[in-house]
């Protein structure tokens, strides 16, 4: 029903650039209605927030306290592997192997 419809919107809008974005639509929209002061403290501080996140320092700090560490692996384990698995971010548009695109 309207659940279906509203889930790809509320994802989107729960994704990363939406929230910084959100913040300084909402600032604008706020100088619009004469709210100066505010408006431009909210579009500023979206802009702010936006461009900290895009820059790799901000990325590497979060990743460090977010993430666990990795741990080294031994040559030992590695004996035990029996598959290796990457992933990639490509469409072949014709796979022979299987008849289509993949």
């Amino acid at each position: 029903m309207l659940t279906g419809e509203l889930k790809p919107i509320l994802t989107s809008l729960a994704m990363p650039p939406a929230g910084p974005l959100l913040l300084a639509a909402a600032g604008c929209a706020l100088v619009a209605w004469r709210r100066w002061k505010t408006g431009a403290a909210l579009a500023f501080l979206g802009i702010a927030l936006l461009w900290l996140l895009c820059c790799h320092a901000v990325a590497m700090r979060l990743s460090d306290a977010l993430l666990p560490p990795v741990r080294p692996v031994a040559p030992q384990q590695l004996q035990s592997v029996q598959a290796i698995v990457i992933l990639g971010g490509g469409v072949l548009e014709h796979a022979p192997e299987y008849g289509s695109a993949q």
